[in-house]
């Protein structure tokens, strides 16, 4: 169905204006500049108890202007007053439905499979749409036919004091998505129905880093595209998984790298990364293990990430936290911080990003 104008839907609680309360995306024309349908778009949103933000996801959707969308909400059970925010949107929506589940991935697979479109994406019931995520997602990918997967930047919005930082996507493959150099940020994904098909649904057994499983079964049958423009926000709070659950999303990446280097036939450049690939995701777990005061755990991560892959400039790194989880020192963080100013000193003085896709 065409997205509702904002005249169309409830009115915004008091208090907030601005997108996506009093603002709406441009409408769009019935059809694409070169005469071509707009494709169809399926958003899904899972949700649990999170009624203090699904307004706005909901209405940064809606208020697309996008004329062939298609959104689904799965609730797993809410008892917080999202059932009632659901409820006022009903009629824009294409389904929707509460009931117990068995997590966030199971609820993303259940969105899909209601779903029709010829683009999917999920968005989380704290995360929002900048206006014309839609727009840009559906050029991009019908002006760009060979890319499977497209995603943009994402904007970090810290819901406590609600300053904001943007992770500006660069070009990605398989490789740098294994070694967690750089990523997709999941609320800027889109990608086609012929992908989904393709690698199947989301690994149910994960419930922090699904969506990385999912990238790199992407990445290893069809082309990325990065879009360069402003997608989503994603939102940083005290509930949310990336804050509560730290240390769980690198034990579950270490699952995911077992599954990857135990396939046959792997290509050579991802192969030769798997030492460091694991190196990687030691030195993460060991830092949180640090920050919870868990210096023991800390220390025995810190050392497998060191042996794990030893000739490297992360091993350096590595070292200060060792020392720092022994004595209580802060070298770790200072020698990071020297890193992370020596790499982006060289990455200045690189060419100009743009968008990179097959086309």
């Amino acid at each position: 169905m065409p997205s509702p104008t904002l005249s169309q839907l409830p009115p915004p609680p008091p208090g907030r204006t601005g997108w996506p309360w009093t603002e709406e995306s441009p409408r769009l024309p019935d059809t694409m500049p070169d005469g071509s349908p707009w494709p169809r778009v399926s958003i899904v949103t899972p949700s649990y108890n999170q009624g203090q933000f699904i307004e706005e996801t909901i209405r940064s959707v809606l208020l697309q202007g996008y004329p062939n969308l298609e959104y689904i909400i799965i609730d797993g059970g809410s008892r917080d007053g999202t059932i009632d925010v659901i409820r006022k949107y009903e009629p824009w929506l294409e389904h929707w439905v509460s009931e117990p589940d068995s997590g966030q991935s199971n609820a993303i697979n259940k969105g899909f499979r209601f779903s029709t479109g010829d683009i999917l994406a999920w968005l989380n019931s704290d995360d929002y749409y900048e206006p014309q995520a839609l727009r840009r997602a559906g050029e991009f990918l019908h002006g760009h036919p060979r890319v499977g997967l497209a995603y943009g930047d994402c904007r970090t919005v810290n819901r406590a004091d609600g300053t904001c930082s943007t992770w500006r996507a660069q070009p990605v493959d398989t490789t740098l998505i294994v070694l967690g150099k750089t990523g997709i940020p999941q609320p800027t994904a889109f990608w086609r129905r012929e992908v989904a098909d393709a690698v199947g649904p989301l690994d149910e057994s994960l419930n922090y880093v699904m969506d990385l499983d999912y990238w790199i079964r992407i990445s290893q049958r069809f082309s990325l595209g990065c879009i360069g423009q402003t997608i989503a926000n994603f939102s940083m709070h005290e509930s949310s998984k990336t804050v509560a659950h730290a240390p769980s999303f690198f034990d579950e990446r270490l699952g995911v790298l077992d599954r990857l280097f135990a396939q046959d036939s792997l290509a050579d450049d991802v192969l030769n990364c798997r030492h460091k690939a694991y190196s990687n995701v030691y030195h993460g777990l060991g830092e949180q293990y640090l920050i919870a005061g868990e210096k023991a755990k800390a220390r025995s991560c810190f050392w497998r990430g060191i042996k794990t892959s030893p000739w490297r400039i992360a091993t350096v790194v590595g070292l200060g936290y060792l020392l720092d989880a022994s004595t209580g020192s802060r070298l770790g963080p200072w020698l990071m911080r020297a890193c992370a100013k020596a790499f982006s000193t060289f990455r200045a003085h690189l060419p100009a990003r743009g968008a990179h896709a097959e086309s």
